[in-house]
């Protein structure tokens, strides 16, 4: 759609929320833009492994989301526990 029709869209529907290209997102999901070649490749591979277990680019997209989050987030926890005691062990050399 061209800036044109989403603005009108959005006029007409007031308070709804409706995305850049005119759409009306799924109640309780957002929107992300993939590149056209990623997103390609995941519906190809959902498509001809479905011994994976996912219906949809949504769902690995969304699994594959949440994995590195968890992931960063124990990188982060464990980092903090590193400077941590690092700087105890500092603390320690000073006070001696």
């Amino acid at each position: 759609m061209d800036g044109t029709k989403t603005s009108k869209l959005i006029k007409v529907c007031g308070s709804l929320n409706i995305n850049s290209d005119g759409i009306l997102p799924v109640k309780g999901y957002d929107s992300v833009n993939l590149p056209s070649g990623l997103y390609s490749k995941v519906k190809a591979l959902v498509k001809a492994r479905s011994d994976l277990g996912y219906r949809s680019v949504t769902e690995f997209v969304a699994e594959a989301v949440r994995k590195r989050t968890e992931e960063l987030e124990k990188i982060n926890s464990l980092t903090m526990q590193l400077e941590e005691k690092f700087s105890n062990i500092h603390s320690n050399k000073e006070e001696k």
